[in-house]
């Protein structure tokens, strides 16, 4: 849940430690809130599972008509979710015309007669 207010951080914080709390308790709760991204640190290895299995897929309302669907994991201990958001469309437009400019340079390139294209019976391509 994407640019979550303090106030809603906060809330989701204790909505979580009050659902988790008597299953085994709950160590550690962070949210990035630019992110749309909970961490929960989780006592029991098996209170865990049962958290992945409860949220993933699970889907909430965040306002009056939208709902989303979340998506629950077991951390990989390596990504980073306070990096800076990545504008994803910025990001593929920018892969398509390093694609398209790659493409470009490769039609550029003279290739030795022995790798060019030969299309069988075509006289033209000996």
């Amino acid at each position: 849940i994407d640019n979550l207010s303090q106030d809603k951080c906060e809330a989701l914080e204790r909505n979580i430690l009050q659902q988790w709390e008597s299953q085994g308790g709950v160590e550690k709760i962070t949210v990035f809130s630019k992110r749309g991204v909970v961490v929960i640190k989780f006592g029991q290895p098996h209170v865990a599972s049962q958290a992945v299995d409860l949220y993933n897929g699970k889907e909430i309302l965040i306002n009056q008509k939208k709902t989303k669907k979340l998506k629950a994991i077991y951390w990989d201990s390596v990504t980073d979710f306070t990096d800076n958001i990545v504008d994803h469309e910025k990001e593929e437009e920018e892969v398509k015309q390093r694609l398209d400019d790659f493409g470009d340079w490769l039609d550029k390139q003279e290739v030795p007669e022995e790798f060019q294209l030969r299309v069988e019976g075509d006289p033209t391509s000996s």
